[in-house]
Protein backbone atom coordinates (compact mmCIF):
# COMPACT_ATOMS: atom_id res chain seq x y z
CA UNK A 1 0.00 0.00 0.00
CA UNK A 2 1.53 3.24 -1.14
CA UNK A 3 1.91 6.88 0.76
CA UNK A 4 -1.27 8.33 -0.96
CA UNK A 5 -3.42 4.91 -0.12
CA UNK A 6 -2.72 5.47 3.15
CA UNK A 7 -3.06 9.40 3.21
CA UNK A 8 -6.63 8.70 1.88
CA UNK A 9 -7.80 5.70 4.14
CA UNK A 10 -6.45 8.27 7.24
CA UNK A 11 -8.93 10.72 5.79
CA UNK A 12 -11.63 8.79 5.79
CA UNK A 13 -11.12 7.36 9.21
CA UNK A 14 -10.89 11.08 10.83
CA UNK A 15 -13.66 11.76 8.58
CA UNK A 16 -16.01 9.48 9.95
CA UNK A 17 -14.32 9.86 13.57
CA UNK A 18 -15.65 13.43 13.69
CA UNK A 19 -18.80 12.85 12.21
CA UNK A 20 -19.58 9.87 15.17
CA UNK A 21 -18.70 12.57 17.71
CA UNK A 22 -20.48 15.10 16.12
CA UNK A 23 -23.77 12.68 16.30
CA UNK A 24 -22.52 11.66 19.65
CA UNK A 25 -22.21 15.16 20.92
CA UNK A 26 -25.89 16.25 19.18
CA UNK A 27 -27.11 12.87 20.81
CA UNK A 28 -25.72 14.16 24.32
CA UNK A 29 -27.41 17.90 23.51
CA UNK A 30 -30.68 16.21 22.94
CA UNK A 31 -30.81 14.59 25.91
CA UNK A 32 -29.68 17.14 28.19
CA UNK A 33 -32.38 19.60 26.51
CA UNK A 34 -35.10 16.61 26.96
CA UNK A 35 -34.14 16.59 30.84
CA UNK A 36 -34.47 20.49 30.70
CA UNK A 37 -37.98 20.18 29.23
CA UNK A 38 -39.29 17.65 31.58
CA UNK A 39 -37.54 19.03 34.25
CA UNK A 40 -39.64 22.86 33.41
CA UNK A 41 -42.54 20.98 33.03
CA UNK A 42 -42.45 19.44 36.10
CA UNK A 43 -41.39 22.75 37.87
CA UNK A 44 -44.44 24.70 36.11
CA UNK A 45 -46.94 21.54 37.15
CA UNK A 46 -45.27 22.33 40.75
CA UNK A 47 -46.36 26.04 40.67
CA UNK A 48 -49.64 25.54 39.26
CA UNK A 49 -51.01 23.13 41.59
CA UNK A 50 -49.05 25.32 44.64
CA UNK A 51 -51.06 28.48 43.04
CA UNK A 52 -54.53 26.34 43.02
CA UNK A 53 -56.92 27.53 44.94
CA UNK A 54 -58.49 25.71 48.32
CA UNK A 55 -61.95 24.71 47.90
CA UNK A 56 -64.40 27.35 49.10
CA UNK A 57 -61.82 29.82 48.60
CA UNK A 58 -61.79 32.53 46.09
CA UNK A 59 -59.09 34.90 46.59
CA UNK A 60 -55.68 34.73 48.29
CA UNK A 61 -53.69 37.81 48.40
CA UNK A 62 -50.50 36.57 48.81
CA UNK A 63 -47.56 39.17 49.79
CA UNK A 64 -45.04 37.22 47.65
CA UNK A 65 -47.01 37.47 44.34
CA UNK A 66 -48.84 40.50 44.93
CA UNK A 67 -48.20 41.78 41.49
CA UNK A 68 -50.49 39.37 40.46
CA UNK A 69 -53.04 39.40 43.22
CA UNK A 70 -53.70 42.65 43.38
CA UNK A 71 -54.40 45.25 40.98
CA UNK A 72 -52.82 48.35 42.10
CA UNK A 73 -49.73 48.98 44.56
CA UNK A 74 -49.88 52.85 46.49
CA UNK A 75 -46.37 53.53 47.62
CA UNK A 76 -44.43 56.31 48.08
CA UNK A 77 -40.96 54.73 47.69
CA UNK A 78 -39.76 51.15 46.81
CA UNK A 79 -39.36 49.66 49.97
CA UNK A 80 -42.65 50.64 51.78
CA UNK A 81 -44.17 47.10 51.53
CA UNK A 82 -41.59 44.55 51.82
CA UNK A 83 -42.12 40.49 51.54
CA UNK A 84 -40.68 38.79 54.45
CA UNK A 85 -41.20 35.70 56.84
CA UNK A 86 -42.16 36.10 60.47
CA UNK A 87 -42.53 32.44 62.01
CA UNK A 88 -45.65 33.69 63.74
CA UNK A 89 -47.33 33.44 60.49
CA UNK A 90 -47.75 30.64 57.74
CA UNK A 91 -47.30 32.38 55.28
CA UNK A 92 -44.57 35.28 54.44
CA UNK A 93 -46.42 38.66 55.28
CA UNK A 94 -46.51 41.78 54.19
CA UNK A 95 -44.35 44.40 56.26
CA UNK A 96 -45.97 48.03 55.53
CA UNK A 97 -44.44 51.11 56.29
CA UNK A 98 -45.84 54.36 56.12
CA UNK A 99 -43.80 57.61 56.71
CA UNK A 100 -44.34 61.16 57.04
CA UNK A 101 -45.39 62.59 54.07
CA UNK A 102 -46.49 59.83 51.83
CA UNK A 103 -49.17 61.20 50.13
CA UNK A 104 -49.83 58.88 47.40
CA UNK A 105 -52.02 60.59 44.78
CA UNK A 106 -52.93 63.89 46.63
CA UNK A 107 -55.43 62.15 48.87
CA UNK A 108 -56.53 63.10 52.43
CA UNK A 109 -54.25 61.12 53.85
CA UNK A 110 -50.75 58.95 53.77
CA UNK A 111 -50.73 54.85 53.30
CA UNK A 112 -49.13 51.80 51.73
CA UNK A 113 -51.65 50.03 50.23
CA UNK A 114 -52.43 47.37 47.68
CA UNK A 115 -55.84 47.67 46.21
CA UNK A 116 -58.21 45.57 43.61
CA UNK A 117 -57.99 41.65 44.07
CA UNK A 118 -57.98 39.46 40.70
CA UNK A 119 -57.82 35.89 39.92
CA UNK A 120 -54.90 34.31 38.54
CA UNK A 121 -55.87 35.04 35.08
CA UNK A 122 -56.15 39.23 35.69
CA UNK A 123 -59.62 38.99 35.66
CA UNK A 124 -60.89 41.59 38.59
CA UNK A 125 -62.64 40.12 41.17
CA UNK A 126 -65.21 43.69 42.90
CA UNK A 127 -67.89 43.41 45.28
CA UNK A 128 -71.22 43.84 44.11
CA UNK A 129 -74.77 43.56 45.11
CA UNK A 130 -74.58 39.75 44.02
CA UNK A 131 -71.74 38.91 45.70
CA UNK A 132 -74.05 37.62 48.53
CA UNK A 133 -72.46 36.08 51.30
CA UNK A 134 -68.68 35.84 52.26
CA UNK A 135 -66.08 35.57 54.60
CA UNK A 136 -62.73 37.32 54.95
CA UNK A 137 -59.23 36.62 56.69
CA UNK A 138 -56.97 39.00 57.71
CA UNK A 139 -54.45 38.94 60.65
CA UNK A 140 -52.24 42.07 61.55
CA UNK A 141 -49.36 42.61 64.09
CA UNK A 142 -48.45 46.10 65.73
CA UNK A 143 -44.71 46.46 66.81
CA UNK A 144 -44.39 46.53 70.92
CA UNK A 145 -43.58 50.82 70.52
CA UNK A 146 -46.44 51.45 68.25
CA UNK A 147 -48.04 54.57 67.95
CA UNK A 148 -51.71 55.66 67.09
CA UNK A 149 -51.96 58.23 64.48
CA UNK A 150 -52.43 61.86 66.64
CA UNK A 151 -54.35 64.71 65.25
CA UNK A 152 -57.96 66.50 65.48
CA UNK A 153 -59.83 63.96 63.84
CA UNK A 154 -56.65 60.38 63.78
CA UNK A 155 -57.70 57.55 61.86
CA UNK A 156 -55.65 54.57 60.41
CA UNK A 157 -57.15 52.20 58.32
CA UNK A 158 -55.13 48.69 57.74
CA UNK A 159 -58.34 46.78 55.81
CA UNK A 160 -61.08 48.72 53.68
CA UNK A 161 -63.87 48.37 50.89
CA UNK A 162 -63.94 51.28 48.94
CA UNK A 163 -67.11 52.27 47.18
CA UNK A 164 -67.08 53.42 43.13
CA UNK A 165 -64.55 56.34 43.02
CA UNK A 166 -67.26 58.49 41.89
CA UNK A 167 -68.56 59.08 44.89
CA UNK A 168 -65.20 60.42 46.85
CA UNK A 169 -66.43 58.66 50.33
CA UNK A 170 -65.26 57.02 52.74
CA UNK A 171 -64.35 53.39 52.72
CA UNK A 172 -68.21 51.60 52.99
CA UNK A 173 -66.21 49.09 55.93
CA UNK A 174 -62.59 49.36 57.45
CA UNK A 175 -60.47 47.84 60.49
CA UNK A 176 -58.64 50.53 61.79
CA UNK A 177 -55.46 49.96 64.11
CA UNK A 178 -55.40 53.18 66.45
CA UNK A 179 -55.67 53.48 70.15
CA UNK A 180 -57.50 50.22 69.40
CA UNK A 181 -58.77 47.76 66.53
CA UNK A 182 -62.61 49.08 65.81
CA UNK A 183 -64.76 48.97 62.51
CA UNK A 184 -66.06 51.92 60.69
CA UNK A 185 -69.03 51.98 58.55
CA UNK A 186 -70.45 54.52 55.81
CA UNK A 187 -73.08 52.48 53.47
CA UNK A 188 -76.30 53.08 51.94
CA UNK A 189 -77.42 55.73 50.59
CA UNK A 190 -74.45 58.44 50.92
CA UNK A 191 -76.99 61.40 50.30
CA UNK A 192 -79.55 60.21 52.46
CA UNK A 193 -82.45 60.64 50.02
CA UNK A 194 -81.13 64.14 48.88
CA UNK A 195 -80.83 65.76 52.23
CA UNK A 196 -76.98 65.88 51.80
CA UNK A 197 -75.44 67.58 48.84
CA UNK A 198 -72.07 65.68 50.13
CA UNK A 199 -72.07 62.02 50.96
CA UNK A 200 -72.36 61.48 54.51
CA UNK A 201 -69.56 60.66 56.89
CA UNK A 202 -68.45 56.93 58.67
CA UNK A 203 -69.65 55.84 61.93
CA UNK A 204 -66.90 54.09 64.27
CA UNK A 205 -67.99 51.09 66.43
CA UNK A 206 -65.79 49.27 68.91
CA UNK A 207 -65.07 46.20 69.35
CA UNK A 208 -65.73 44.31 72.81
CA UNK A 209 -62.34 43.37 72.54
CA UNK A 210 -60.25 46.21 70.93
CA UNK A 211 -56.84 45.39 72.82
CA UNK A 212 -54.22 45.87 70.09
CA UNK A 213 -51.92 43.17 71.74
CA UNK A 214 -48.48 44.69 70.53
CA UNK A 215 -45.97 42.54 69.53
CA UNK A 216 -48.25 39.46 68.82
CA UNK A 217 -50.80 38.61 65.51
CA UNK A 218 -54.18 38.93 65.75
CA UNK A 219 -56.28 37.49 63.29
CA UNK A 220 -60.12 38.93 62.10
CA UNK A 221 -62.80 37.08 60.27
CA UNK A 222 -65.25 39.16 58.80
CA UNK A 223 -68.76 37.56 58.08
CA UNK A 224 -70.70 39.77 55.38
CA UNK A 225 -74.15 39.73 53.81
CA UNK A 226 -73.68 41.62 50.65
CA UNK A 227 -76.36 44.40 50.47
CA UNK A 228 -77.43 48.20 49.89
CA UNK A 229 -80.68 48.05 52.12
CA UNK A 230 -81.23 46.65 55.60
CA UNK A 231 -80.97 42.98 54.70
CA UNK A 232 -76.99 42.99 54.98
CA UNK A 233 -75.36 42.27 58.02
CA UNK A 234 -71.52 42.25 59.16
CA UNK A 235 -70.22 40.02 61.64
CA UNK A 236 -66.40 40.48 62.87
CA UNK A 237 -64.36 37.35 64.84
CA UNK A 238 -60.91 37.78 66.64
CA UNK A 239 -59.00 35.44 67.70
CA UNK A 240 -55.77 35.76 69.90
CA UNK A 241 -52.09 34.26 69.15
CA UNK A 242 -52.28 30.94 71.52
CA UNK A 243 -55.94 30.88 71.19
CA UNK A 244 -58.59 28.24 69.51
CA UNK A 245 -61.47 29.80 70.02
CA UNK A 246 -62.76 32.71 68.27
CA UNK A 247 -64.52 35.92 69.83
CA UNK A 248 -67.52 37.99 68.20
CA UNK A 249 -66.18 41.22 68.93
CA UNK A 250 -68.95 42.94 66.57
CA UNK A 251 -72.23 42.49 65.11
CA UNK A 252 -74.72 44.44 62.75
CA UNK A 253 -77.67 43.17 61.05
CA UNK A 254 -80.46 44.47 59.07
CA UNK A 255 -78.06 47.06 57.97
CA UNK A 256 -76.52 48.46 54.19
CA UNK A 257 -72.71 46.94 53.22
CA UNK A 258 -72.53 48.89 50.33
CA UNK A 259 -72.98 52.26 49.16
CA UNK A 260 -75.09 53.96 46.73
CA UNK A 261 -76.79 57.25 45.55
CA UNK A 262 -80.52 56.91 45.41
CA UNK A 263 -81.87 56.39 42.06
CA UNK A 264 -77.99 55.47 40.90
CA UNK A 265 -77.06 51.99 39.83
CA UNK A 266 -74.85 50.00 42.93
CA UNK A 267 -71.82 50.48 41.99
CA UNK A 268 -68.21 48.50 42.03
CA UNK A 269 -66.48 48.45 45.35
CA UNK A 270 -63.10 47.30 45.72
CA UNK A 271 -60.86 45.85 48.73
CA UNK A 272 -57.61 47.46 49.46
CA UNK A 273 -55.03 46.52 52.47
CA UNK A 274 -51.87 48.06 54.06
CA UNK A 275 -51.66 51.42 55.82
CA UNK A 276 -54.15 54.31 55.40
CA UNK A 277 -53.38 57.28 58.23
CA UNK A 278 -54.11 60.96 58.36
CA UNK A 279 -51.69 63.51 57.42
CA UNK A 280 -49.32 65.41 60.06
CA UNK A 281 -47.95 62.74 61.93
CA UNK A 282 -44.35 63.28 62.68
CA UNK A 283 -43.38 59.32 63.00
CA UNK A 284 -43.51 55.99 60.67
CA UNK A 285 -46.51 53.67 61.26
CA UNK A 286 -44.95 49.92 60.79
CA UNK A 287 -47.58 47.19 60.93
CA UNK A 288 -47.35 43.23 59.21
CA UNK A 289 -49.94 41.69 57.99
CA UNK A 290 -51.11 38.54 56.84
CA UNK A 291 -52.31 37.81 53.03
CA UNK A 292 -55.97 38.54 52.73
CA UNK A 293 -58.20 35.11 52.15
CA UNK A 294 -61.80 35.86 50.94
CA UNK A 295 -64.07 32.81 50.41
CA UNK A 296 -67.66 31.03 50.65
CA UNK A 297 -67.73 29.32 54.34
CA UNK A 298 -66.19 30.53 57.45
CA UNK A 299 -64.27 27.15 57.89
CA UNK A 300 -62.70 27.00 55.00
CA UNK A 301 -60.99 31.20 54.77
CA UNK A 302 -60.29 30.80 58.24
CA UNK A 303 -57.75 27.23 57.22
CA UNK A 304 -56.62 28.77 54.11
CA UNK A 305 -55.44 32.39 56.11
CA UNK A 306 -54.06 31.15 59.53
CA UNK A 307 -53.62 27.40 58.85
CA UNK A 308 -56.45 26.73 61.19
CA UNK A 309 -60.09 26.77 60.93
Amino acid sequence: MGPAMTQSNNAANLSMFLMYQQRTLLAITMIKLLFILLSLGVAYSVIADESALPVNVEFIGSWDAKSSAWMHEQVWAPGRIKVVNDPVFPKPVGLIEVHPGDDVGGWSGERAEVSGMQDAQGKPLPVTAQSGHEFYGIAVKLPRDWKAPAGTNPWGIFLQLHGPDTYRASPAIALNAENDFHISLCSGDLLEGGKRAKPKGVTSYKFSNGNLNLGHPVEFMLDVVWAADNTGSIIVYRRDEGQTQWDKVFEARNTPTLQYVAGEKIGVHYWKTGYYRNRGNDFTSKLWLSPAVRGLTFEDVAKAAFGRP
